[in-house]
């Protein structure tokens, strides 16, 4: 199990967690501002298992790579997850 942490442009954030949402992943937003910068960057953390990373990384490469704003994204194993 896994936790991607995607930092992205805030125009992204809807498109990008809808598509997300259709295919199953678990999404939650979070809205902020760089210290290093001025500019507005939403994280999107998503849980996914370890064969559905790659599909996770594909989407937000295809979303927002490089023309489409730059993300960045963080992997993280989860040793659990449990809904409360």
């Amino acid at each position: 199990m896994k936790l991607v942490l995607a930092v992205v442009p805030p125009v992204a954030r809807e498109p990008v967690m809808s598509e997300l949402l259709a295919q199953g992943f678990l999404v939650t937003a979070l809205l902020g501002a760089a210290h290093s910068v001025e500019e507005h960057r939403a994280t999107l953390f998503i849980h996914a298992d370890d064969d559905a990373v790659p599909r996770v990384l594909d989407l937000l490469r295809s979303r927002v790579g490089p023309s489409g704003g730059g993300a960045g994204a963080f992997v993280l194993a989860v040793d659990g997850f449990e809904r409360l």
